[in-house]
């Protein structure tokens, strides 16, 4: 079956926004790239707003910005298939789509083994938005606490 009519199809089913998210998963992991499945998307969408028919172009729009990460980092459709940029990578990406705790949690121990995390981690808070905000709250919290350890020490004495 073509991808258009998979999108057709989803479009009628009982529950349109879970089919497509399922639709666009199944053809991502079938090899395609998040960026043709989103210019495929587009293309698809464009023939429904020239249709007239709104409803259905948001129910797209709302697929692809699942695709693209414009949703709740749980919600998004991760991709374990893209080829690695950075040593670390998939790990990294499988973490972003599971819970933010456990992000939190490889965040904080890769923080206190490595001395320039800023340096290690740029590449992967790249590719994984949701990370960054909570990189930087955590980096704030430790540059907070190293500058407090010092006068901790000195009213001590």
């Amino acid at each position: 079956m073509s991808f258009d009519k998979d999108l057709t199809e989803a479009l009628t089913a009982v529950s349109p926004s879970q089919r497509l998210r399922a639709v666009v998963e199944d053809r991502v992991r079938a090899g395609v790239s998040p960026e043709t499945v989103q210019e495929e998307l587009t293309t698809f969408r464009l023939g429904l707003r020239a249709a007239g028919r709104d409803d259905e172009e948001n129910l797209i729009l709302d697929a692809q910005d699942l695709l693209e990460g414009w949703c709740a980092p749980d919600a998004r459709i991760t991709i374990h298939q893209r080829q690695e940029s950075f040593p670390g990578r998939s790990f990294v990406v499988g973490i972003a789509s599971g819970s933010l705790v456990s992000a939190a949690l490889v965040l904080v121990v890769v923080l206190t083994a490595a001395g320039s995390i800023r340096d290690i981690l740029s590449p992967a808070l790249a590719a994984v938005p949701a990370l960054a905000s909570l990189f930087a709250l955590l980096t704030k919290v430790l540059d907070r606490d190293k500058e407090q350890a010092p006068r901790s020490a000195t009213r001590q004495r």
